[in-house]
């Protein structure tokens, strides 16, 4: 059994091999046969999705140079490894810890990869909403968050009464209110200076 385990890992080697070569055909006949050729010969001459040519195509890009340290993993590991949502690091480190001669299963490899992709969504979300907190403001909204400051400084607790009176108005017509000094009682406009 010893002797039937080590010949289908010579054997695993061998496929893991021949998928990197593979993508890399693959990559030649893509820069070859043009733009909007690719997909109808990856269908005439082997029945293939491009999706399929791209997982090829990119676990030889990943892994190339480094088939051999690769090779010993099996195609689902290469394919987990070099997905697009694998961040490099994860991928580097895998790739260092099989250059040094570890050998590593493909539930590691999965457990490892969904926890690295799932903390770089966390990081992008978290990316994306403090680039909406730091946001630059324009010099508008700028002026408005200062006139809001002051407004609030006087106010105190009175800050929802204004709030309320504020909603559905001209903005325009306030500010041309303010200006004149003037306050509405009853409808009529008084001059306040």
């Amino acid at each position: 059994m010893r002797r039937t385990a080590a010949d289908i890992r010579r054997f695993e080697r061998r496929v893991s091999r021949d998928l990197l070569l593979i993508g890399d055909n693959l990559t030649v006949a893509k820069l070859l046969l043009g733009h909007g050729r690719f997909g109808g010969w990856l269908v005439t001459e082997f029945g293939w999705t491009p999706r399929t040519a791209e997982r090829f195509m990119r676990a030889a890009k990943v892994f190339g140079a480094r088939n051999d340290a690769v090779a010993t993993l099996g195609p689902t590991a290469i394919y987990t490894l070099s997905a697009p949502s694998t961040p490099e690091p994860v991928q580097q480190a895998f790739v260092a810890r099989l250059e040094a001669g570890e050998r590593l299963s493909l539930n590691e490899i999965r457990e490892v990869t969904q926890a690295a992709r799932q903390a770089a969504r966390l990081t992008r979300r978290v990316r994306a909403k403090l680039a909406k907190v730091h946001e630059p403001l324009s010099p508008a909204a700028e002026k408005a968050r200062a006139a809001a400051d002051l407004i609030l400084g006087y106010l105190g607790e009175r800050r929802d009464e204004l709030v309320a009176l504020l909603e559905n108005i001209d903005g325009a017509a306030l500010v041309d209110l303010l200006r004149k000094g003037a306050t509405a009682s009853n409808g009529v406009e008084e001059d306040v200076a």
